[in-house]
């Protein structure tokens, strides 16, 4: 009897030890779940905090990137666009101004009297420069009827797109030694070099009038941007 009654307070014993190891095991599982969900949970906002910025940072990047493209295309200065804006660059301008290219007219002035006023516009498809002074030939003269009034030189060559003028002034003289009238006049270019002449076709404006009266003491001035500058 005695032996029967230890035997299941021993059975009772055995069978709270493995339920309390059951327990804890449980309980362990438990915790080791809870602490994988735990960092689960912590690991997934910092990799969406890392994916959104490395998506921020790559539409920043893109952002920049087009900026820059469309900066580049709109001056021409990189890239592709930079290649481009080489190729469609002429650089210096050295075609010279001639009767090939430019219409030339003469209007008569009133004050100064004795006067005429050439103006040369481009008429041409490409810039051009119209270098120093123009060589003018009234009438039958054999040599320059006019020249050069050097006060009146530009700092720079005048260079005139197509469309655009110059101008240049003459003063006729008429009060000097033989003084005579021509029915027309001949106006003669020059090249980058002066010391090589005149280059390309004279253009040959209609005089006001018909006819202009000059003499020894004509002079012409260089060719202009304004139009104010060529009246002295």
């Amino acid at each position: 009897m005695a032996k029967s009654r230890r035997t299941r307070t021993i059975a009772v014993a055995v069978a709270a030890l493995a339920a309390a190891v059951s327990l804890t095991a449980c309980q362990s599982g438990g915790d080791d779940k809870a602490a994988g969900k735990a960092a689960a949970s912590a690991t997934a906002p910092a990799a969406a905090n890392d994916a959104k910025t490395d998506s921020a940072s790559g539409s920043a990047s893109g952002r920049v990137e087009k900026k820059a493209d469309s900066t580049a295309r709109m001056s021409g200065k990189s890239g592709s666009a930079a290649q481009e804006g080489s190729g469609e660059d002429q650089g210096p301008v050295d075609l010279a101004c001639t009767g090939d290219n430019v219409e030339v007219t003469a209007q008569t002035l009133t004050r100064p009297t004795h006067y005429l006023l050439l103006t040369a516009t481009n008429t041409g498809d490409q810039p051009c420069n119209a270098y120093y002074y123009p060589m003018l030939r009234f009438g039958e003269d054999q040599s320059v009827s006019a020249a050069p009034m050097e006060d009146t030189k530009p700092q720079a060559v005048v260079t005139l797109q197509p469309g655009e003028s110059a101008y240049a002034g003459v003063a006729l003289g008429a009060d000097g030694d033989h003084g005579r009238t021509a029915d027309s006049l001949a106006v003669y270019f020059s090249g980058a070099d002066d010391s090589e002449g005149s280059t390309g076709s004279a253009a040959h404006p209609a005089l006001p009038g018909g006819s202009a009266y000059y003499d020894d003491n004509a002079q012409v001035t260089y060719w202009q941007r304004d139009k104010a500058d060529a009246i002295k």
